[in-house]
């Protein structure tokens, strides 16, 4: 019995991931048909012999999927290597930013070619064209009165005056209508760091900006990339940001006093009489100032080498805080699309030597014993609803939600699914000696999944442009157990088949909600034979739904997660 429930938590976990966590109570929406404080129960039927024709049909999907990868079109990124991908999107950004041919130039030729090339670009955009063209020539002050002068036909009335978190602002809004093209976002001094990276990557990849999942997924790096960044250079916008970061000294200063400030800088650091000298050779110093700080060979090495250089390290790194097991030997030589397929077929053969045995033996044992788990009960407590979340202006919302799930073999006793997972969580050492190995520390390949954690959300369809694509969102954060009032279901297929290697009948999916946006019925069938339905315990009226397609994936897994559990049990 033991076993059937830990199967039971097994199929549920990778069903249905729940989350817990602490949510800001919300006014209710109006595609929320769940409430608070209310429990949901659902009846999970399993056949053996259903499952055991869909365990038999996934080594034929995996092989059907690594053809579909061969065939992928990644605007030429499918042919290059990682450190190949990187190094062609470095390229490819700086290159809107640096002069021509900027690859092939070292350190010190960069940064003058650099200079030259953006008082070329301001000179002609917010500098009014006020630098003459023999503007190397000049020396320091004149040419510091010039970019006055041509900031005074650009800039609002009053900006000498201006405290320099000010003057910073009116700066950069200058050059993000002209050379930046308006990445940034109106009113960027408004947002937060965390904030403009999310904007800045969903107008570079417009793709992005279709799904709420993926907006979470940027936020969650972004937050990884500024995780050791301080609290407040994180959670501050940049307008409250600017005076921390800026030395105090300098914060109140205006452009009379910040050119007082500069002179004074560069009086100190540069060769005596620097300010009878040219601007071309004031870069020279700056230049020499560069180089005696760089590591050996990087002031001879051109920038595409340095880059090259930085994305080995990157890679290197990578490779030593990846464990080994989880890549295929030599992966960072493989091209993307070869490392995907690699992948692929490193999981058809542990299906194929590992789990498809152990299925069998379990299918025996389970045949033998007279007995198989054929019911699990889940049940849903609706702890809170949140306030809504809009992934950007005008873009998909969404509302998070936090749950207890519970789970059942005789519908009598249950036990939260949080407390299962810490059961089977963790590896389990022996020092006995075993048939196959000794001092032996079994960890089960889906751990990661089973001690995963998010938040979940109900998403509104209406916010989308592609219902289609909110549901999808939905069953990656519920499960589908749970999803929004208001779909069109008019214009979402409602059932769905895959064709395996000429097997029609390989896969069937179907499923369908009733009107508080709970799952009513749901069923998996392989090769015509039901493996697996899920039905409402308590059904209301019902409406058309939408294919489960995360069975195919989420099954398997479960399946493994049992093989797991008995095999951790035969070794203690």
């Amino acid at each position: 019995m033991k076993k059937a429930s830990l199967f039971a938590a097994l199929i549920l976990v990778t069903l249905f991931l729940i989350p817990f966590g602490t949510l800001t109570v919300a006014q209710p929406t109006s595609y929320i048909g769940i409430e608070e404080d209310k429990e949901y129960e659902w009846r999970i039927n399993l056949n053996i012999d259903g499952l055991n024709a869909y365990m038999h049909n996934i080594e034929g999907l995996l092989t059907d999927l690594q053809t579909k990868v061969s065939e992928l079109n990644l605007s030429g990124y499918e042919s290059l290597t990682i450190p190949e991908a990187m190094e062609t999107f470095a390229h490819e950004m700086l290159s809107s930013l640096l002069p021509s041919n900027w690859e092939a130039l070292n350190i010190s030729t960069l940064f003058h070619k650099s200079v030259e090339h953006f008082i070329i670009e301001f000179n002609s955009t917010f500098l009014s064209g006020m630098i003459p063209s023999n503007w190397k020539s000049l020396e320091y002050d004149a040419f510091i009165d010039y970019i006055i002068d041509g900031l005074n036909n650009t800039l609002p009335s009053g900006w000498e005056e201006c405290p320099v978190p000010e003057l910073i602002k009116l700066a950069v809004n200058e050059f993000n209508s002209s050379l930046l093209f308006g990445l940034l976002p109106t009113g960027w001094e408004d947002f937060t760091l965390k904030e403009i990276f999310d904007h800045v990557i969903q107008e570079a990849i417009p793709e992005l900006k279709k799904s709420f999942i993926t907006y979470k997924m940027i936020s969650q790096m972004i937050e990884m990339i500024l995780m050791d960044l301080p609290s407040e250079v994180v959670d501050y916008s940049i307008d409250d940001l600017l005076p921390i970061v800026l030395p105090s000294n300098v914060t109140d200063l205006n452009l009379t006093s910040l050119r007082e400030s500069i002179w004074y800088f560069f009086n100190s650091t540069m060769p005596t009489g620097w300010e009878s000298k040219n601007i071309s050779t004031l870069i020279d110093y700056q230049i020499e100032a560069i180089n005696y700080t760089l590591p050996p060979g990087f002031d001879e090495a051109n920038i595409s080498t340095i880059i090259t250089w930085g994305i080995d390290g990157l890679m290197e790194n990578a490779t030593n805080s990846v464990p080994p097991e989880l890549l295929p030997y030599g992966w960072e030589n493989m091209t993307i699309s070869d490392l995907a397929i690699a992948l692929i077929e490193e999981g058809k053969t542990q299906w194929t030597d590992i789990v498809l045995p152990q299925w069998e033996t379990l299918k025996q044992t389970s045949e033998f014993a007279d007995y198989f788990p054929d019911k699990i009960g889940l049940r849903l407590a609706i702890d809170q609803i949140g306030s809504e979340i809009e992934a950007y202006v005008g873009g998909p919302k969404a509302s998070p939600i936090e749950m207890t799930a519970y789970i059942s073999i005789d519908m009598e006793n249950w036990i939260t699914l949080e407390e299962l997972i810490s059961n089977l969580t963790g590896p389990v050492s022996t020092s006995e000696p075993l048939n196959y190995e000794e001092n032996y520390t079994y960890t089960s390949p889906f751990e990661f999944l089973l001690n995963f954690s998010y938040i979940p959300y109900i998403v509104d369809p209406s916010t989308y442009s592609d219902g289609q694509l909110a549901l999808l969102d939905q069953v990656v954060f519920t499960g589908g157990f749970i999803v929004a009032t208001n779909y069109d279901w008019e214009n979402i297929t409602t059932d769905t088949a895959i064709e395996i290697q000429g097997n029609v009948d390989a896969f069937e999916f179907s499923a369908e909600w009733n009107d508080y946006g709970l799952l009513k019925q749901a069923t998996l069938k392989a090769d015509g034979k039901t493996a697996v339905s899920i039905n409402l315990f308590e059904e209301v009226t019902e409406i058309p739904g939408y294919e489960m397609t995360t069975f195919i994936i989420v099954i398997p897994i479960a399946i493994v997660g049992l093989i797991y559990y008995i095999r951790k049990k035969n070794i203690r």
